[in-house]
């Protein structure tokens, strides 16, 4: 060993240095490139499932913030969709700011807001940006593909509220015929009947190329607007009207319409003879399926 100007340097037997040679590198690199493509699978099956996790402790936390709600609104649910049918006496007109604003607020996605720590605004139903959009109220997933800022309106709900809570008389919310207020104890078997899931949105199998943009964006729905988002596309979380959630795993089947334009996975209908993301007439219940919509059909 010789010392110089205080670097130390070494010798090695035959002339060799200490430097790595090409092959060297190549096998590290080789070594580290093996190790990423093993641990890969295992980081991403560990993300899905902490996404998985965090949603379903969105769903409690919306399911507590609705038992606050419920204690201070007589056990009545607020409205599943913005229902047109609310109107502020003496503003006769669907159009009219107070009515929009009443609407607004009555929906399920602005209602909770003030039980999850956000201030209630001024909503107004085409004022989209005025909502709060992410955290509790989304799953995980939902800032990657839409940022919290309300553009053109169209805001995708990853969470929906089950259509038949503010149903009307025909069975179909976008025809109001008459304005439903559902009360918590008026529910028959609480612990099937479906109040929150995770909803269809861009990052669903089902949303391409079937859904249109009008039920990602919704604040309600019913089983084909189920977002398949967990367990590798075959698990939704879902809130139930008894306030607990856990994660649900049903029969799938691929919905094709007639002119065959229109195709996509979903979970099967509560009753049979359905066709499309509507229901026809039938009042034979599906036994494949666990789960509870149409509160009304439930046995008492």
């Amino acid at each position: 060993m010789h010392q110089r100007k205080g670097i130390s340097t070494r010798h090695i037997p035959g002339g060799r240095s200490n430097a790595f040679t090409l092959v060297e590198l190549l096998v590290v690199i080789g070594i580290i490139a093996l190790l990423i493509s093993i641990l890969l699978p295992a980081l991403n099956t560990a993300r899905r499932q902490a996404n998985a996790t965090k949603c379903l402790s969105n769903l409690r936390v919306l399911g507590q913030a609705m038992a606050i709600y419920l204690a201070e609104n007589k056990s009545t649910f607020p409205q599943s969709f913005q229902n047109s049918l609310l109107k502020v006496q003496g503003f006769p007109n669907t159009s009219d700011p107070p009515n929009l604003k009443l609407k607004a607020q009555n929906v399920w996605f602005n209602a909770l807001d003030q039980y999850l720590f956000r201030n209630m605004k001024v909503y107004d139903s085409s004022d989209t940006a005025a909502r709060n959009f992410t955290a509790i109220k989304q799953d995980p997933i939902f800032p990657s593909f839409q940022a919290d800022n309300g553009e053109n309106g169209n805001q995708y709900k990853t969470y929906k509220m089950n259509s038949f809570f503010g149903q009307t008389t025909t069975g179909v919310a976008s025809s109001a015929a008459s304005l439903v207020w559902v009360k918590s104890p008026k529910l028959h078997r609480i612990t099937e009947l479906v109040l929150l899931f995770d909803g269809v949105s861009p990052d669903c199998e089902i949303k391409s190329p079937g859904i249109s943009d009008s039920f990602a964006t919704a604040f309600d729905g019913v089983e084909g607007h189920v977002g398949l988002r967990h367990g590798k596309g075959k698990i939704a979380n879902v809130l139930f009207a008894d306030l607990h959630a856990s994660p649900v795993s049903q029969p799938i089947f691929k919905y094709t319409s007639g002119s065959g334009a229109t195709s996509f996975n979903t979970w099967y209908f509560e009753f049979s003879g359905t066709t499309g993301p509507q229901r026809a007439a039938s009042t034979t219940r599906n036994t494949t399926q666990a789960l509870f919509w149409d509160c009304s059909r439930i046995p008492k």
